[in-house]
């Protein structure tokens, strides 16, 4: 099954194997140490490693963690458009 999907995203995993199962064959030795990403919530939240299906290697990646208080900020900032959109 996982040969169907040709973006594959591998979060912090607990084993190095685990790494080679979701990213492909050899996808540690390229790289992506998905394994020891930091489980501390400063340091390692939103680090990931993707790997395309043009590309056999990994790339490093990092996603913005916006709080829900935040969010609320944002659309009261800037404000509600006509047709309930925001």
């Amino acid at each position: 099954m996982r040969n169907l999907f040709s973006t594959r995203i591998a979060l912090r995993l607990d084993e190095s194997d685990q790494v080679d199962m979701v990213l492909g064959d050899g996808a540690r030795d390229r790289g992506a140490l998905a394994d020891q990403i930091s489980p501390d919530l400063w340091t390692g939240a939103g680090v990931g490693y993707v790997r395309l299906e043009a590309s056999p290697d990994p790339v490093r990646v990092r996603a913005a963690y916006v709080s829900d208080a935040d969010i609320i900020a944002m659309a009261d900032a800037v404000g509600y458009m006509p047709g309930g959109g925001l």
